[in-house]
């Protein structure tokens, strides 16, 4: 390995840690919002790519598919996704501990990035960032 491939594999390494720590405190960061919002009954209804990807209906259909309530749900919901993710994180940390070649990273990458779908009612839900999600900027 010459001494560019050295320093792009260190960048990548670099760029992988700081898009799962993003990720996990983005994520970790959302809860407490999205949490008092399902308590509320004020869930958003959230249209992104044409779809409506969040509304109190598909929270209440999904609840009543399980028999529970909506804040019952949305914590086992919760609960089932921080296993998912932590099972796609740990594999996509030890493809790149294994395998410390390029492929790896990008295997390690793809693993995160696949992970992070099950996030997304979480930060949907919570909206905390400053622009909302599917707004158009001019």
């Amino acid at each position: 390995m010459n001494r560019f491939q050295s320093h792009l594999l260190t960048f990548a390494r670099a760029f992988w840690l700081a898009f799962l720590l993003f990720k996990w405190v983005y994520w970790i960061a959302s809860m407490p919002r999205f949490f008092a919002l399902v308590n509320a009954g004020a869930i958003p209804t959230v249209v992104t790519s044409g779809g409506v990807q969040v509304s109190p209906e598909l929270f209440a259909a999904a609840a009543a598919v399980w028999g529970v309530s909506v804040p019952a749900w949305a914590v086992l919901n919760t609960l089932i996704n921080i296993l998912s993710a932590v099972v796609f994180t740990l594999t996509a940390a030890l493809v790149a501990w294994r395998l410390r070649t390029w492929f790896g990273w990008l295997t390690a990458m793809v693993l995160s990035v696949g992970g992070s779908n099950v996030q997304s009612n979480v930060v949907r839900t919570a909206m905390i960032s400053p622009v909302p999600l599917g707004s158009e900027r001019s």
